[in-house]
């Protein structure tokens, strides 16, 4: 039996299990403190244990000391950082938009849009830190309208050994400053992005952000394979004209494309497509637009094994183009909405 303090049976039959099987057990146990009471019985089990206690580490960031180097150091103690695959940064600043206060002082950032505790350089080489990095997710504790600089992403992605990159409740380089260059020298093979939010923003409310985007997008196309959106920052037309050779999954939320744009010219460029998502809410009168047009000739997407399509249109031709691939096929709103009678 293993409690929080103590072990108080014999360890010889755990040491004799196959380390595949033995590892299944560990990430079954309930507690953190059961793994870390096996931590403290040999040295096999202590190896096994300490990627399960900090492979998974959520860090609340205040300012930007979380990152800057000092004596003592205040980033995560240097004998854990080898464990770390997926880092969940929470952002506490307070320097977001107060419409109740406009005229709030400022302590990180000249302006309350842009997120002044993540300066690039030295944020980045805190996740280099990290050597077996592989996911990133950057959220926010709040939903004001907040969002990351320029020189934060661009130095996010710089980061070579990263797969998999979240953000969370943020806006993507809402403002640009002065000198800032929408230019991406040197990236590293991200599989997986996620931008994603839960306010609702009026489609073209940051012209900065769409650029970012799409930026961004041009020099990730050739590795990602999972891509989840929000609408709204999205240009359809410059997703199109892009080649995503691996790309597996693609999911949009938010509100419809406008204009409209039929699913056979912005998946042109997805030629290993397997799950598209739409799960776009249109306004309370708008009439929701066909993914294919009626009259509309095209190659149906071969390999597609889920559609998801919320407020489907009847006349919609995409159904006669289905590809025998087909698994699941989802018709829905979204946000989903349960009635009971």
């Amino acid at each position: 039996m293993v409690d929080s303090y103590t072990l108080t049976f014999d360890l010889r039959p755990l040491r004799e299990l196959n380390e595949d099987v033995l590892n299944q057990i560990l990430k079954m146990l309930p507690e953190i403190a059961a793994l870390k009471s096996l931590s403290l019985t040999c040295r096999r089990l202590r190896e096994m244990v300490l990627p399960l206690l900090f492979g998974h580490f959520h860090y609340p960031a205040f300012s930007p000391d979380s990152w800057t180097p000092s004596e003592p150091d205040n980033f995560l103690p240097i004998a854990i950082r080898q464990y770390v695959r997926s880092f969940i940064v929470s952002d506490f600043c307070l320097d977001f938009p107060d419409e109740h206060n406009p005229y709030m002082p400022l302590t990180w950032t000249d302006n309350a849009l842009l997120c002044g505790i993540f300066p690039g350089a030295s944020f980045a080489a805190r996740l280099r830190q990290l050597p077996n990095l592989h996911t990133l997710t950057m959220s926010k504790h709040n939903y004001t309208r907040h969002g990351l600089p320029w020189d934060t992403v661009r130095a996010i992605l710089s980061v070579q050994h990263l797969r998999e990159l979240t953000i969370d409740s943020f806006c993507l380089c809402p403002i640009l400053r002065p000198g800032d260059n929408l230019t991406l020298d040197l990236v590293g093979p991200l599989t997986s992005f996620h931008l994603r939010r839960n306010h609702y923003q009026q489609p073209g409310s940051y012209p900065s952000e769409m650029a970012a985007l799409t930026t961004v997008l041009g020099k990730l196309c050739n590795t990602l394979e999972t891509l989840v959106l929000m609408s709204e920052p999205v240009s359809l037309p410059d997703i199109a004209r892009l080649r995503w050779p691996h790309l597996r999954k693609l999911v949009f939320y938010g509100t419809p494309f406008t204009p409209a744009m039929p699913i056979t010219s912005f998946c042109a460029g997805m030629p290993s497509l397997r799950c598209l998502s739409m799960k776009l809410n249109p306004a309370q009168h708008a009439v929701p637009q066909p993914l294919w047009p009626p009259g509309l000739t095209g190659p149906p997407l071969p390999h597609l094994e889920r559609l998801v399509i919320s407020y489907p249109v009847a006349q919609d031709d995409v159904y006669d183009h289905l590809p025998p691939t087909l698994r699941s096929l989802s018709l829905r709103c979204w946000p989903h909405v349960d009635e009971q009678l």
